[in-house]
């Protein structure tokens, strides 16, 4: 068969032609130019770059009689040999399968020995990382101090897989991958030279998939214009390649962005009928929500240019990600992006890809908008607020007085009386121990101040836990010696001393210092005594205990004294054992 492949056909002949490698492409000439090039270079970088082929417009650009400015000619005799792999001057050898240490005292051998033409010899080595590590030592004096007439070109996708030895001993070019824009170029300038009609949207797939890979990229294009048979369109590689539609994907973006559910559902439907690969959808998805975040976060540069350099789209696009990211925040975007990371994981573990991918699109357009949450929060707050302030202008003489009232016993023993249909008393109700709301001081009538500190310390307290749990956490087990002076004096004894380096630090101490201003009112203070060691003072939490316990007697002994208890101990001449 005389039918060559498009990516052969197409090879690049020289430095200019090389894409997306200017950074190597114009080192390795001003090298030549300036005649210091190395006698060993590695190069380095993902599969389909130009590694290889670059080697091999080194070696021409060495060995070409009619190069001008180290351009080959690419017509004279060596040119052809060389592109055609023939030239017993450049040296292909493949690290793959002669990676013994045999194959490399061969080379060594043959190193010693002058060009049958020209002035340089080229060994060009592929593969290199697959060479075992005895080859690697064989290799290592005569790579470093190789003949004059020697040039060393290294290629290799896994360069950690190289020694130390080699990689000091080599100059390092690092190739990148190819920018999908410049992959669709050249897939466009060929479809010209081939006299191919083709749409511009299946020149982009093409480019995406070779996922920065040239020659995969030029290798998919060859296989579709042999499928189409005439003008190459985005439904024939959808058709060819099983893919995702990315006009299919942005209405499922529009569609989730709008938490629109009915036209979630009709797209799986839609979906479902063209047998998409969930997997792949779901990637490609994950791969739009980035473009669109990084679209959103560089929407106020208008340079389509700079915003071309963050995302590798098309114009149309780009235009259509601005439109649809004006509509959402960045917070959205990030949860969406979480989602569908999560779900990329779990169709992939998945016996039921489908039914996941599908659970996984409802439950995104479902989700609640960032906003959303805020707002409910927001008015949880301002509801909690409002009650808090509501209770706290309360009088004290009030609540109590509605304390006393919901805390009434609640008969826990039916007595023969009632089934004796005999007259009862009124019943009171039993609840459970009413919680004491906190009271700020500014709220407490003017004559009732001062009257009691410990209680309006165990308010404060109280106060404090409502608004920094941990803060008032941490004064709680203080014991209180006193209001002197519109001076709180606290008590810091040996067994909390630990708690010194934290009641230390003046950010804690100035938040304190707030909430005593609020809670007692202006010109109020507190100070701590390290190391004082109180008889009588208590603390807060003592004073909570304190209280918790009085409440549990006074409520046993209501129920203790409930008429309908006592007819009940008489009638049976029991005795109440205990009250729970």
């Amino acid at each position: 068969m005389s039918y060559q492949v498009i990516a052969r056909k197409f090879r690049p002949q020289k430095f200019d032609e090389l894409i997306g490698q200017n950074h190597v492409s114009q080192t390795l000439l001003n090298a030549l130019k300036a005649d210091r090039l190395h006698h060993a270079l590695l190069l380095t970088g993902p599969r389909g770059t130009g590694k290889t082929t670059t080697a091999r417009i080194i070696a021409k650009s060495l060995r070409c009689p009619n190069a001008v400015e180290f351009v080959p000619c690419n017509q004279c005799d060596i040119c052809e040999e060389i592109n055609h792999s023939r030239s017993i001057d450049v040296i292909e050898i493949d690290g793959a399968s002669n990676n013994g240490v045999d194959a490399i005292r061969e080379l060594r051998d043959g190193v010693a020995i002058m060009p049958s033409s020209g002035k340089y010899k080229v060994y060009i080595i592929d593969e290199v990382h697959m060479l075992s590590t005895s080859a690697f030592n064989a290799l290592l004096k005569t790579l470093e101090e190789p003949p004059s007439h020697v040039v060393f070109i290294l290629a290799t996708t896994e360069v950690h897989k190289i020694p130390a030895t080699i990689l000091s001993r080599c100059q390092r070019y690092d190739f990148r991958r190819i920018p999908t824009r410049e992959s669709a170029a050249l897939l466009k300038s060929i479809c010209a030279k081939e006299h191919v009609e083709v749409e511009e949207d299946a020149l982009w797939m093409l480019a995406r998939l070779g996922d920065g890979s040239m020659r995969d990229s030029i290798s998919l294009l060859d296989q579709l214009i042999t499928f189409s048979n005439g003008k190459l369109s985005k439904e024939k590689v959808i058709e060819l390649l099983g893919l995702s539609d990315q006009t299919l994907l942005l209405e499922v973006l529009a569609a989730l962005i709008q938490r629109d559910l009915s036209l979630v559902l009709s797209i799986i439907r839609k979906l479902t009928s063209k047998g998409i690969e969930p997997l792949l959808f779901t990637k490609s998805l994950l791969q739009v929500l980035r473009d669109t975040l990084m679209i959103k976060i560089s929407a106020k540069d208008e340079d389509l240019a700079k915003v071309s350099l963050v995302v590798d789209l098309p114009e149309t696009e780009i235009h259509f990600l601005q439109d649809l990211s004006a509509s959402v925040t960045e917070e959205d975007l990030h949860l969406l992006f979480d989602m569908t990371l999560k779900g990329v994981a779990d169709i992939s573990r998945s016996s039921e890809p489908t039914l996941v991918f599908e659970m996984l699109l409802l439950r995104m357009a479902c989700a609640p908008r960032i906003v959303e949450l805020k707002n409910l929060l927001s008015a949880q707050a301002a509801d909690h607020t409002a009650n808090h302030l509501q209770k706290k202008a309360m009088p004290k003489a009030f609540s109590s007085a509605a304390n006393s009232v919901t805390s009434q016993p609640q008969a826990l023993i039916s007595t023969t009386a009632e089934s004796q249909n005999r007259p009862t008393t009124t019943k009171p109700v039993l609840s459970e121990p009413h919680k004491t709301e906190t009271i700020t001081r500014s709220n407490i009538d003017a004559k009732t101040m001062g009257k009691n500190p410990s209680e309006d310390w165990y308010d404060f307290v109280g106060f404090l836990k409502d608004r920094d749990a941990l803060l008032g956490a941490t004064i709680e087990p203080l014991p209180f010696l006193g209001l002197n002076q519109k001076k709180i004096e606290l008590a810091l004894p040996n067994k909390l001393f630990f708690l010194k380096d934290q009641l230390a630090d003046t950010a804690l101490r100035k938040k304190i210092q707030t909430a005593v201003e609020q809670f007692y009112g202006a010109g109020y203070a507190f100070d701590i005594k390290f190391g004082a060691e109180p008889d009588n003072a208590v603390s807060a939490k003592v004073l909570g205990q304190q209280k918790e316990e009085k409440k549990e007697k006074d409520l046993a002994q209501q129920i203790a004294e409930h008429p309908k208890v006592k007819m009940a101990t008489a009638v049976f001449k029991a005795q109440v054992k205990s009250i729970k």
